[in-house]
């Protein structure tokens, strides 16, 4: 009778857990997107057709421009209005209402950086044409949210949290455009750490990492008497602070047709920003009878940032000026709240606020302003007593880029093109440019700080006006170049011009990819589409051709296992996943990097140091080029530097992937990690929203852009990759991981095999495949 009790009871408890799974599954499916069929909405005029091709990408086909962007706002957050929530929630400071306070932290970095003040701020700044556009779009997303709250169609991550999404709203759109700017301008911290490296390392020790910096500036020698007096302290918080990955860059490169196999340009682009699901960019296609444009955008924005229309392709990467200065700020002893100028005081202003606490009581925030810019004590705080931080950035002045986007959408010629980006400020970027006449360009634009003294290396006074900035650099003297007599034009983050009469910047990305694209470029061929793809899925190694023989000749490789010396001789400098060089090399670079610096600094400073390639590559070549460098030789020199980081990195490699070299691969420890935003709060999530991890060429230093974190997890590299050919007028894409936000959707993870084997899916304006259709009626 007992045990027919206890079966009764299991088979209650097992039909009862398949109940509550079918209503969580059925409840889940239904917030998928209607792909087929008819919806009658609110706020078109007129028809607007909705198709969709074999990877989900929406080509969105209406009768005039404001049912144009009034659907694509409904379409995106059909989609991910998950993410746009919490995208315009983390950019606004306002993520700890719906997660608690472990976003408090978060939050008020985001209120430091004052995105969303700085989007209001731009409002008026915008054409009335543009803020109709936004309004549009603006009201097509909140469509959606009434209709799926209406239909029980919210995604399934809302109901989650316990929470339900607002209404939308033009300053919305605008913060995650300002968002941008935050992801993608910066170098606020490199000041910070010169000044604690001037400080605790001393000024010889300052002097050799920045070098070349310093011979630049006329002024350094005043601001390192300033920088002396006023101290940085690095603390805890400070090494903890999550910025902006210092990687985020890009690839981008157009060939004439003197270059290419048909006689017409081909273009290529692929931005390198963080890998998450859903995936930073949504590809779309918008027609109406003034435009026919495809490519991607941010979801939460209006138009295609990145793209072609049936006239011109175009494709950025990061331009990366210094665009973020840290000043100085003396406060009055007998009334804290003002501050000093050319000696004399003036009232501070301070803006109020409350972050929301699910489950908690609010917290007030107080953001303080002086003359020059926010103050950021928060962030970089001095050890002086009365003395505070403020940061100047270019992107809290107003700022119109959907006025630029909006424009380029439509561009027909070089021209128009050009004019477009006028208004594109920040962030700063290189365009590169092609048309069907023919013509290739390249134009850098943004505002990029006209400094009274100094280069960006250090804090400068902000008690003294004979410091600050004097304006922007004029457009027109900004890099450019149109129809150039090689035949093509590439930029990959490193420094576009040489010649320039004014500052740019004192950090640029390491040159290795940059010299990869010029060498497969400038060879006396004519390329082809597919030579492009291959270039974009390029695993050659320049920074292993650069290092690897010199750390060989510099150190007694007896201490090297004789199968790994003998692999790392044959080696073909490639990051293939299944390469034990590839592995060996790469973490022995990092970790070399690493030693330079951490046996000579706290751990927060060594964790806040966050631009350790820049500062020890600079090392590495000085010593390699038969210079003495204070720096190793204070670590017993380059023999030691090398085999002791080397025994470091064999020790690291056992542990991770066990003891027999013979069996370890670069792709074990490179592995694609395509993270959800619900993941962290419990590994159950985690397997059911996150894809699988996948094993994965590439590296940081190659074309095939793919940087691991601590944790060996690829979360970081080619986020779209983008190649028109004119000869054909077909552009062809990946996005990984899909279109999709939701993890039952058939486009949610569909593209992350294409994304590793460079398998691209085509786009015709003319001939768009179509494997579903929504029609949306007024």
């Amino acid at each position: 009778m007992k045990k027919k009790l206890l079966k009764n009871i299991f088979i209650s408890l097992v039909l009862l857990a398949g109940v509550v799974f079918a209503f969580l599954y059925f409840t889940v499916q239904s917030s998928k997107a209607k792909l087929d069929g008819d919806l009658q909405i609110n706020g078109i005029s007129q028809p607007v057709t909705v198709t969709r091709d074999a990877v989900g990408i929406p080509t969105l086909i209406a009768k005039n421009d404001q049912d144009l962007y009034f659907a694509q706002g409904f379409i995106q957050a059909q989609d991910r209005l998950f993410q746009m929530d919490m995208a315009r929630r983390q950019a606004s400071g306002r993520l700890s209402e719906v997660v608690g306070e472990a976003a408090i932290e978060n939050d008020k970095k985001f209120l430091l950086f004052d995105l969303r003040r700085a989007a209001e701020r731009s409002l008026a700044a915008y054409s009335d044409e543009t803020l109709a556009v936004i309004e549009s779009f603006t009201k097509g997303v909140n469509e959606y949210i009434h209709y799926a709250k209406e239909n029980n169609k919210l995604p399934y991550e809302f109901k989650m949290l316990g929470y339900q999404p607002e209404e939308w709203s033009v300053v919305d759109s605008l913060t995650i455009g300002k968002y941008m700017a935050y992801d993608l301008g910066g170098h606020f911290d490199y000041q910070a750490f010169n000044n604690w490296a001037l400080n605790d390392l001393g000024e010889e020790l300052f002097v050799e990492l920045n070098e070349e910096a310093i011979t630049k500036d006329k002024d350094i020698e005043e601001i390192i008497t300033v920088n002396k007096k006023y101290q940085v302290g690095v603390s805890k918080k400070m090494a903890s602070l999550d910025l902006p990955n210092v990687y985020n860059g890009s690839n981008n490169w157009v060939l004439s047709g003197a270059k290419t196999e048909t006689g017409q340009p081909i273009l290529a682009d692929d931005p390198h920003l963080t890998l998450s699901t859903p995936s930073i960019w949504y590809q779309m296609v918008l027609k109406s009878p003034s435009q026919k444009v495809s490519g991607v955008i941010f979801t939460g924005i209006p138009g295609i940032i990145l793209g072609n229309n049936e006239n011109i392709a175009w494709g950025v990467t990061n331009y990366g000026p210094d665009v973020q200065d840290l000043f100085i700020e003396k406060r009055n002893p007998n009334d804290l709240s003002q501050f000093e100028l050319d000696g004399k005081y003036y009232d501070s202003e301070v803006v109020e606020h409350e972050i929301k606490v699910k489950g908690k009581d609010s917290i007030s925030f107080n953001i303080e302003y002086s003359k020059n810019g926010i103050i950021v004590d928060d962030l970089v705080k001095i050890k002086n007593s009365n003395t505070s931080v403020s940061m100047k950035w270019t992107a809290h002045e107003p700022s119109t880029e959907l006025d630029a986007i909006l424009a380029l959408n439509k561009a027909e010629n070089w021209q128009e093109f050009e004019e477009g980006l006028l208004n594109f400020t920040t962030p700063a970027q290189n365009f590169v440019y092609a048309d069907k006449a023919g013509n290739i360009g390249m134009k850098s634009n943004g505002n990029i700080p006209i400094r009274k003294k100094g280069n960006g290396i250090l804090l400068v006074p902000g008690y003294d006006s004979s410091y600050g900035w004097d304006g922007y650099v004029a457009f027109d003297k900004l890099p450019k170049q149109f129809n150039p007599k090689k035949g093509y034009l590439a930029t990959a983050n490193v420094q576009t011009d040489e010649n320039l009469a004014y500052h740019t910047s004192n950090i640029y990305a390491e040159p290795y990819r940059m010299d990869r694209i010029d060498q497969v470029l400038s060879q006396d061929k004519q390329f082809t589409t597919q030579d492009m793809k291959d270039l974009q899925m390029d695993i050659q190694n320049l920074a292993a051709e650069e290092f690897l023989d010199k750390f060989l000749e510099n150190m007694d490789t007896s201490v090297i296992d004789k199968s790994i010396l003998n692999d790392l001789k044959a080696w073909d400098k490639k990051d293939s996943k299944d390469s034990l060089a590839a592995l060996v090399f790469n973490k022995w670079l990092y970790k070399t990097q690493a030693y330079l610096f951490e046996n000579i600094m706290s751990k927060e400073a060594f964790e806040f140091m966050k631009y350790k390639d820049h500062y020890a590559h600079i090392i590495l070549r000085k010593v390699f080029g038969g210079q003495e460098s204070q720096l190793v030789e204070r670590l017993g020199g380059i023999q030691t530097v090398l085999e002791n980081s080397y025994k470091e990195t064999i020790e690291d490699l056992k542990e991770k992937q066990g003891g027999n070299p013979a069996n370890w691969k670069w792709g074990q420890s490179h592995k694609l990690y395509l993270k959800h935003p619900l993941a962290g709060a419990s590994p159950i999530l985690d397997r059911l929203f996150s894809p699988e991890k996948v094993k994965m060429s590439g590296s940081k230093y190659t074309v095939m852009a793919a940087r691991e974190n601590s944790d060996d997890l690829v979360n970081h590299g080619a986020s779209w990759r983008f190649i028109y050919d004119f000869s054909t007028n077909i552009g062809e894409h990946i996005v990984t991981p899909g279109q999709s936000g939701h993890f039952l959707s058939d486009y949610y993870d569909d593209q992350i095999d294409n994304w590793i084997k460079g398998e691209y899916t085509k786009v015709d304006l003319n001939a768009i495949q179509v494997d579903h259709t929504l029609t949306l009626h007024p």
